[in-house]
């Protein structure tokens, strides 16, 4: 099993004002700076304050410019916390369209490595496919009124051979189609197998192309464009 890594930025800056014209500060957030790191395989990452003594609900960063994350799996970041106390929540967001995918993810004192499902992933609006994606976002809110800052590095989209298909379901049983694909991929964590979690509406997209085995955990609402998708997956050798 071999994953595919998709650079989506490495976060090399030169100085303060490259990364600012790369990751623009939103929601009346401080300009985000530069932090040095030898250990993560780079010079630098991405310092953002997070000026909670101040009113604002959240640090809030863009980088714009177009992504194509349909066959991804997997978002992977590294990220630093240098006092989680202030901070209620982190989330990571994918614009596309008229909406956001958006999922909310752990964090302890100082570096963290993150790997994030697609199928983890919620919908806020109408988002249009993860081919379209034209925004990054990545945002800590705050929890109570002091200042502490966080720093983002080797952000990228990860593609495994494995699968685990994260079914779309009606309002009454999407969380079981959630649940069984979170299961599912806990069990192979637990052998120590990478995976990735595609949802049924990646599959009609052609997700599956180069992938060598897809679980089918719980989809009660597959289309027939996906199960011809599956078909041709299989007839490939999947």
């Amino acid at each position: 099993m071999a994953a595919e890594i998709q650079v989506i930025d490495d976060f090399e800056y030169a100085n303060a004002a490259e990364a600012n014209a790369a990751w623009e500060s939103m929601m009346g957030s401080p300009a985000a700076a530069i932090m040095a790191r030898e250990a993560g395989g780079g010079k630098t990452a991405l310092r953002f304050p997070c000026a909670f003594t101040q009113e604002t609900e959240r640090a809030c960063y863009d980088r714009k410019g177009p992504l194509d994350l349909l066959r991804a799996g997997a978002i992977a970041f590294d990220f630093y916390v240098d006092d989680p106390a202030p901070i209620s929540h982190c989330s990571l967001y994918f614009h596309a369209g008229e909406g956001w995918f958006s999922c909310s993810f752990g964090f302890t004192r100082g570096w963290q490595h993150v790997v994030l499902g697609k199928g983890a992933f919620g919908i806020e609006g109408n988002p249009v496919g993860w081919d379209q994606v034209d925004t990054v976002r990545i945002s800590a809110w705050k929890g109570r009124d002091k200042d502490t800052f966080c720093a983002l590095d080797n952000l990228t989209a990860r593609t495994e051979d494995l699968a685990v298909i994260r079914g779309l379901a009606p309002e009454g049983e999407d969380r079981t189609a959630r649940r069984s694909a979170e299961q599912i991929g806990g069990y192979l964590g637990k052998l120590g197998l990478p995976y990735g979690i595609l949802t049924d509406k990646d599959v009609e997209g052609g997700a599956l192309a180069g992938q060598k085995l897809a679980i089918v955990g719980y989809s009660p609402s597959l289309t027939p464009e996906a199960v011809a998708k599956i078909q041709e997956f299989v007839a490939r050798g999947g």
